[in-house]
This record gives C-alpha cells, sequence and structure tokens, in this order.
C-alpha cells in the first residue's frame, strides 16, 4: 500500500525522499483514523448491543462482568490487531517494531481483562 502511494506522489514530480515521508505519514494517519474508528465501534456500539443483551436475561453472572467492564477494556484489543495487521505495509525493520508493540499491548490489555474477571 505504500508503495500505490509512494508512486502516486512520485507520478506528481514530488522528490523520492519527500514522496517517501509523505506516503509513510499518509499511512500513519489512515492507520490511527482506522483504529479510531474501529474503537468507537468496539465501545459505543458493540457494547451497546451487550449492555442491551445482558439487562434483558436473567443470568448473574454477566451483569457482573458488565460491572466489573470485562467488555469495555476487551474492547481496546480491536485498535491494535489493525494496527498489528496493518505493520506490514512498513519497511521490514518497522513491521517488526510496530509488531512487537502491537502485541505488548494486546497482551497488557489481555492482563487487565484478566485483572477484571478476577
Amino acid at each position: 500500500m505504500i508503495e500505490f502511494i509512494l508512486n502516486w506522489f512520485i507520478g506528481y514530480g514530488v522528490d523520492q525522499n519527500t514522496a517517501r515521508y509523505l506516503s509513510t505519514g499518509i499511512l500513519v494517519i489512515l492507520i490511527a483514523l482506522l483504529s479510531i474508528f474501529a474503537n468507537f465501534m468496539a465501545t459505543i456500539v458493540v457494547l451497546r448491543v451487550i449492555c442491551l443483551l445482558i439487562n434483558n436475561n436473567n443470568f448473574k453472572w454477566d451483569t457482573v462482568l458488565l460491572e466489573r467492564k470485562v467488555f469495555h477494556r476487551l474492547s481496546h484489543i480491536v485498535p491494535a490487531i489493525i494496527i498489528y495487521s496493518f505493520a506490514s505495509a512498513f519497511s521490514d525493520q518497522m513491521t517488526i517494531i510496530i509488531q512487537r508493540f502491537s502485541s505488548a499491548y494486546i497482551v497488557l490489555v489481555g492482563m487487565s481483562v484478566v485483572d477484571a474477571l478476577i
């Protein structure tokens, strides 16, 4: 994807180094916007549906999960998964760094979910 944006800038006569920085910046902004949108969808839409389902049944354990904000904490994994999956669009060194930070964040969120369960 970054090559497409890079070639687009070069096609319009932008210097190759400048085009590389611009294409990387645009890709980072697009991934950030997608992650923000996915986080919004996960926290607002999905959590509302889960709240409606939980409040309309007779089980007690799912109400406790809702009160302890287990599902809210779990929704923070969505942007990290998006960032992890788009990491391959960057250079090999950046891919490794982005995937490691995303993996670490996913583990931290997982630990936070387990903490809320306990």
